[in-house]
């Protein structure tokens, strides 16, 4: 099955953020037909500029599975990937990869430059304590 990147969260998110939309009036929205480069689930996507920074998430076949022993659903596999979406191209393009793989996670975007993951859950579903901050002006090859 192919996944669908929506775009209509993030058009919710621009217009409000960027225009003073107010929230009780429609707005358009696009959807675009661009495959993610895996399949994946509780990620984050953070706009920084003109472009969506896709951090982590649940890579697993199965997606999370219910484990009857714990009561919880967990993930047999995470993403240390962070990918660029460039919604003019509809291209994704592969960055570094995280220090730290991680999914159920916070992100935010600070000074239009920086991405900040915070939080979320380790293979283990441990929480994670730690902060990672990337540059998003730097590609896995150094250019800009």
């Amino acid at each position: 099955m192919m996944m669908r990147l929506v775009a209509l969260a993030l058009a919710a998110a621009f217009t409000t953020a960027n225009s003073g939309h107010n929230s009780s009036q429609p707005f358009n929205a696009v959807l675009l037909d661009t495959p993610l480069p895996m399949a994946l689930s509780d990620l984050t996507a953070t706009r920084v500029g003109e472009v969506v920074y896709i951090a982590g998430g649940c890579n697993s076949d199965t997606g999370n599975t219910f484990l009857d022993t714990i009561g919880e659903f967990v993930c047999d596999s995470i993403a240390d990937t962070l990918y660029r979406f460039d919604p003019s191209t509809e291209t994704f393009t592969q960055l570094a990869s995280l220090p730290v793989g991680r999914y159920r996670h916070a992100a935010a975007a600070t000074e239009g430059i920086y991405l900040v993951l915070l939080g979320g859950r380790d293979l283990n579903d441990d929480l994670i304590g730690t902060v990672d901050v990337c540059c998003c002006l730097i590609e896995i090859n150094g250019t800009a």
